[in-house]
């Protein structure tokens, strides 16, 4: 049996580098969402702790209120990343989907060019079979 060669198989390990490739940029947006949630939520709880501080004077409740609303800035700039991370995140999921769908396109002609050469030299065996018998009944 002929041994099988896909001719675009240059172009499948390319897609398969490229889904990979993708994927790993998916995996870090998402990485990078979740570290910036970690860290609003961090500074979220920080404010509660403030809050929950007693005061003993006007300054120091003056200073606790400028405290809080310097927290308040952070977490709202942190929400805001947060939700252009999300963006670039499901524009990455985006990227690597259409790389993965290119990539199965290619593994799908693969196998149907493999089923084509087993086919192929099923039919050459047969014919060769075909052509013995033939030999082996004139010969007797």
């Amino acid at each position: 049996m002929a041994r099988f060669r896909f001719r675009l198989q240059r172009v499948l390990e390319f897609r398969a580098t490229c889904e990979e490739a993708a994927k790993r940029e998916f995996q870090q947006a998402q990485a990078a969402v979740l570290a910036t949630e970690r860290e609003r939520d961090a500074w979220h709880d920080k404010k509660r702790r403030l809050l929950g501080s007693e005061t003993r004077d006007i300054a120091e409740r003056q200073t606790l209120e400028a405290a809080v609303l310097n927290l308040d800035d952070r977490v709202r700039h942190l929400q805001i990343a947060i939700e252009q991370l999300r963006q670039e995140a499901e524009r990455a999921m985006e990227r690597w989907r259409a790389a993965k769908i290119e990539l199965e396109v290619m593994e799908k002609l693969r196998d149907k060019a493999f089923e084509a050469h087993r086919l192929e030299e099923s039919r050459r065996e047969q014919a060769e079979m075909d052509e013995f018998a033939v030999l082996r009944r004139m010969a007797a």
